[in-house]
């Protein structure tokens, strides 16, 4: 997982040296639109067979069938609607191939369905590490070749899609259907009923992630939106996907604690504590180490997108929070929890979204002339976009782990400490460390020295106060150690 992490933000450094802003505002459009449209989403059928397995009631077979028919039939539906779509966004020149390629996503999503949920309810963390390891490393290095190769937004729109087709194949060569039945037309339809409501949850989470992106595409130039969807690709590169991992190897495990509740808590009380204390370790210093990164990789290219890139770092340090409790309410089956949460974030997101696209650039731009902080027009209104964007999920990551807490002992007073202590080790040290590399920067002009300096007081940063913040709990102490300990023996193992 480490290795994938570095891969991934090295690949999204690269691609912000070979692609222009443009290239990022229209593959951010494409993908906001493409999370618009997939409202059935094929992989949820995996956390509805998970949710079953305790329970004993699955038909994977069922269930794979039912997830390739959805998979076609809309993306079938979205290539249709893409010239209409493209007519309508006016000057969203070259959006209609885009789309094409977006539209895929749901039938290579459906390919590995049965065989991913197999994997996942054996416990086969050890294959689905490999698998997932590798494709993702082929992803980040298909990006950078079609970035090299001149394709443009295409280097960031078609990898992650390409990859999950070749992923699902593997899926079914390790993990094939060996003992289970045909499926019956009765079996489909009751796969395909299972999957409406969760797949309705997943669809309102995955729009109310991206509709950012989407309305402040309406509202600004490709330059601004490229300078939005830049900064959020690459804030989200350790703090989200750390949280999603973490939280999709214990999901099933969630799951099969039975109905036991209280346990269930327990273990997600470990895992955010687990995870708070790498996640707000890395956002705090994205954050404050936003410049000086920037400025040294890149020079002036991106230098408008730091304050949109930290104020989207700190946001995304409540994702930890939400995404592992999200994972329990789907073990558990309580979808209708997950309905209403997903709904109530959308609702806050659209209008909060409309509010900053609209009128936040000239609130923000009236506060930044009276501090005599100077910031690009084009990057006004996405750092207004951003601030919004980070206020909602600070309020619904720990609502989301409050709601599957539910009944149990663990109270709201305890969540929010989970959420804030990190900050206490984190923020201090992020920022003394990032006050002294931008000092000693400024006595330098090599650009590789630069760079070594910046890369290296933002890792001492990190690594110091990951050590701070781990400190903070008994059990996380341990907890890590064991992590650094495994993280170890893959690098011995791979290494001789």
């Amino acid at each position: 997982m480490l290795g994938n992490k570095v891969l991934a933000t090295l690949s999204a450094f690269m691609l912000g040296a070979l692609l222009v802003p443009e290239d990022f505002g229209l593959a951010g459009i494409a993908v906001s639109i493409g999370a618009t449209l997939i409202v059935f989403q094929t992989w949820v059928f995996v956390d509805v067979a998970i949710a079953e397995a305790q329970h004993g009631r699955r038909s994977l077979a069922a269930a794979q069938a039912s997830a390739i028919m959805f998979g076609i039939a809309e993306s079938v539906s979205i290539m249709a609607a893409a010239p209409f779509l493209e007519r309508q966004l006016v000057g969203k020149s070259g959006l209609v191939a885009l789309l094409f390629v977006v539209a895929l996503r749901p039938f290579a999503d459906a390919i590995g369905v049965g065989a991913l949920a197999r994997l996942k309810t054996g416990l086969r963390f050890r294959s689905l590490a490999a698998i997932d390891g590798s494709t993702a490393a082929a992803s980040s290095a298909a990006a950078v070749i079609l970035a090299l190769c001149g394709a443009g937004p295409f280097a960031i729109v078609a990898p992650p899609i390409a990859t999950s087709a070749i992923r699902g194949i593997i899926y079914a060569t390790v993990a094939p259907a060996k003992s289970e039945r045909r499926p019956s037309l009765a079996d489909i339809r009751t796969a395909s009923y299972a999957f409406v409501k969760p797949a309705i949850a997943a669809y309102l989470g995955s729009v109310t992630f991206l509709i950012d992106s989407f309305i402040l595409g309406v509202f600004v130039n490709e330059r601004a939106m490229g300078i939005y969807a830049f900064s959020f690709n690459l804030a989200v590169q350790t703090t989200f996907v750390v949280a999603v991992s973490v939280a999709g190897t214990v999901q099933p495990i969630f799951a099969a604690m039975g109905g036991n509740r209280q346990r269930q808590a327990d273990g997600l009380l470990r895992t955010v504590r687990l995870v708070s204390v790498i996640a707000v370790p890395a956002a705090a210093v994205q954050a404050a180490f936003a410049g000086s990164l920037f400025e040294a990789i890149w020079r002036d290219k991106w230098i408008d997108a730091v304050p949109v890139f930290a104020v989207l770092s700190i946001g995304q340090a409540t994702v930890f929070a939400a995404t592992p409790s999200i994972f329990l309410l789907k073990a558990q089956g309580r979808f209708g929890g997950y309905l209403k949460l997903a709904a109530a974030q959308l609702v806050f997101t659209v209008l909060a979204t409309l509010a900053s696209a609209k009128w936040g650039g000239e609130l923000i731009a009236y506060t930044a002339s009276r501090a005599g902080v100077s910031l690009e027009t084009d990057a006004v209104t996405p750092l207004a976009t951003a601030c919004t964007t980070s206020l909602g999920w600070s309020i619904f990551g720990p609502l989301a782990m409050w709601l599957a807490c539910k009944r149990t002992t663990i109270k709201l007073p305890t969540i929010i400490g989970v959420t804030l202590r990190p900050w206490l080790a984190a923020g201090p040290v992020a920022g003394i460390g990032a006050l002294v590399t931008a000092w000693l920067l400024e006595q330098v002009s090599s650009t590789a020295l630069r760079i070594i300096i910046a890369f290296g007081g933002a890792t001492s940063s990190f690594v110091l106060a990951l050590w701070l913040a781990s400190n903070l709990y008994e059990s996380t102490r341990g907890d890590l150690s064991a992590l650094l300990s495994r993280v170890a023996g893959w690098v011995r193992n791979r290494s001789s």
